[in-house]
């Protein structure tokens, strides 16, 4: 049954989302056949390890870089990886996630637990105020907020699908 299914699918692994989907929709009917999840392609968008160029200080949006140009290991441009303070993904200290659209360079856990309680504090409350902002500008109450997330969640594995 286990080679049957992986011919099957073996087009497909290399979309990650549908293959969550397969898994889960395979596990609801006991059946466990589907082991890795992980694709080559995936392999291929990791960015790898980076190491910051500057120690983590306080928290900011960053600069935006009008030609999205990919940014790694520093703390100016908001969107990118690997670096310090600012918005972006993989890196420490920044107030939230902001996805650029390319690959991310992830930094140490121990690089990370060297970023100070007060810059945290500092970067969980612009995140708040980020959060309130928009919430305020789409005319949404913390209920709105929720319904929206609850929604969405039930979807995500389909908005992941029309990414690729």
């Amino acid at each position: 049954l286990d080679a049957a299914v992986d011919n099957v699918i073996s087009f497909d692994r290399f979309d990650e989302a549908l293959m969550k989907q397969l898994h889960s929709i395979f596990t609801k009917h006991g059946v466990s056949v589907i082991r890795n999840i992980t694709t080559s392609k995936n392999a291929q968008l990791e960015g790898g390890i980076s190491t910051p160029k500057t120690r983590s200080s306080s928290p900011k949006h960053g600069k935006v870089d009008p030609d999205n140009t990919p940014h790694i290991g520093g703390n100016t441009w908001a969107g990118g990886t690997g670096g310090s303070d600012t918005a972006g993904l993989g890196g420490r200290g920044g107030p939230y996630r902001l996805d650029a659209g390319h690959p991310v360079h992830q930094i140490s856990d121990e690089m990370k637990a060297e970023v100070s309680e007060e810059a945290q504090a500092r970067a969980r409350q612009m995140a708040k105020d980020a959060l309130d902002e928009k919430l305020k500008e789409l005319d949404l109450g913390e209920h709105d907020w929720e319904r929206y997330n609850s929604l969405r969640e039930s979807v995500a594995l389909q908005i992941e699908q029309l990414k690729v």
